[in-house]
């Protein structure tokens, strides 16, 4: 594999086809010499392209002429042809999203295509006969006036659950150079991802649910401009997973191994199974997950068949955080089905999901994202529960006895103690930033209860100790 080189053509994906913006194809495999169509022998490079985060890059009916580039950037090449295209046999036969480009060689264009000027690069790039065999690219920028911004920006999602993120992306024209965010109410959100107040493309991640109102001032020094959306995105609650199943259960998901959990299975398109592993923060485990096409052996799979698996370690109903995906593989001859991953030491405490999936991804031949939510054509989806727990061997075992309940709860919830050892217990009830709502100290009895009836609907969490050791539950109130 060589460095990724990019060539200005044209990806696979959420987009139009032939004909939509410029966009830029990028390669990882070396440049190979090929001769094209009867021409000169070896003059041009041949390319296959690489997978994309949400498709797979070609070049369309247009690109001719557009130009390759090297690891510094430099033009090696301009295209003559090839049989990429977004889809098998999408362009003609044989073409398809896995198929190579040929693009003239820049070496040969340089001085091997006849003797007169017009059919050579060099009299035109090296007059002067210096011998340079590369040259850099200028940037003079012409000198400009500003002029006072208009601020315009997007939110995408802007519905999105609690725990989820949503990015800020600044549109403002008048080439603004400073900016500055305000979110209304205060509380309940963070930036993340290194950002802030004043960056220009914030990232937001909520942990209350609601309404939320934008506003920016973009400004630079010509003046500036402000844009108020109200109530512009909403933070739902989630109280569940996300739903994900198939239509047609072509392949299945036959056999899932990680720790106690050891389930074959036949199709059911989707399935929660009432089984868990324990599993303790910090640590290595394996997952095995085993497919099958149905009629076939356990093990079978089709070539674009993906597999992939994820546990919500935050507890926030979604599987879409860093970490949180653990297995993926697409699936090609010999392919292991073992994954390796570790417990984040930030994981709460406590029963949450895993859930492994298996698709086929025809359109991007078998490769590219899986996705944990919505439905596929082909496939299947098994929910599993997975106990996570400190490093503390038998100690924590009694705290993780305590059953809370009802969850989701609407006027109170109630922590049922008396399956643990005797002893005092202090329980907090604490909103999603860690503020403490309510507190009850040194129970002594068997239970605890929370009023709920005066807090506002979302997620919290309720934290227990017995002095040394504490575990971390979330609720959510409805």
């Amino acid at each position: 594999m060589g460095q990724k080189c990019q060539s200005f053509g044209k990806w696979c994906g959420n987009s139009p086809s032939a004909g939509s913006a410029k966009k830029i194809s990028t390669y990882t495999q070396a440049l190979a010499s090929e001769t094209f169509n009867g021409g000169a022998s070896n003059a041009h490079w041949k390319v296959y392209w690489a997978t994309t985060t949400n498709g797979h890059g070609v070049t369309e009916g247009g690109s001719s002429g557009s130009s390759i580039f090297n690891s510094y950037g430099r033009i090696v090449g301009q295209l003559s042809g090839g049989a990429s295209a977004c889809s098998a046999n999408g362009a003609g036969t044989g073409t398809g999203p896995d198929k190579h480009d040929l693009y003239g060689k820049f070496t040969i264009d340089w001085d091997q295509n006849g003797s007169a000027a017009n059919a050579q690069l060099k009299p035109w790039l090296d007059p002067t006969n210096t011998g340079a065999t590369y040259l850099a690219g200028l940037a003079t920028p012409c000198a400009v006036t500003p002029t006072e911004p208009v601020a315009e920006f997007i939110a995408n999602p802007t519905t999105v659950s609690v725990g989820g993120t949503s990015q800020l992306t600044d549109q403002s024209t008048g080439s603004p150079t400073n900016w500055a965010w305000v979110i209304t109410p205060a509380t309940g959100w963070s930036y993340v991802g290194g950002t802030n107040a004043s960056s220009q493309n914030p990232q937001l991640t909520f942990s209350v649910g609601g309404t939320y109102t934008v506003q920016l001032t973009a400004s630079n020094s010509a003046g500036s401009d402000v844009e108020l959306k109200t109530d512009y995105i909403f933070v739902t609650t989630a109280t569940s997973p996300c739903t994900a199943t198939s239509t047609y259960c072509d392949e299945f998901i036959q056999k899932v191994t990680l720790e106690a959990i050891n389930n074959e299975t036949q199709c059911t398109n989707y399935a929660n199974y009432n089984l868990s592993a324990t599993l303790i923060k910090g640590q290595s485990y394996d997952i095995t997950i085993i497919p099958q096409i149905t009629g076939d052996n356990p093990g079978s799979a089709y070539v674009g068949d993906e597999i992939a698996a994820w546990i919500d370690f935050n507890s926030d109903f979604d599987f879409d955080d860093l970490g949180e995906r653990i297995a993926f593989v697409s699936v090609t001859p010999g392919v292991s089905l073992v994954f390796n991953f570790q417990v984040p030491t930030t994981a709460v405490t406590g029963i949450v999901k895993m859930r492994t999936r298996i698709t086929f991804n025809a359109v991007q031949g078998g490769e590219g994202p899986i996705d944990p939510c919505g439905i596929t054509n082909y496939g299947e989806v098994e929910d599993y529960n997975i106990i996570l727990s400190n490093s503390l061997g038998l100690e924590q075992n009694h705290l993780d006895a305590i059953s809370i309940y009802p969850n989701p709860a609407s006027d109170e919830v109630r922590i049922n103690l008396s399956g643990i050892e005797s002893g005092s217990i202090s329980i907090e009830l604490l909103d999603m930033t860690g503020k403490v709502i309510q507190t009850q100290l040194n129970i002594t009895g068997s239970e605890g209860v929370f009023d709920l009836s005066r807090v506002a609907k979302g997620s919290y969490h309720i934290r227990i100790s017995d002095g040394t050791i504490q575990r971390i539950a979330r609720i959510v109130k409805l």
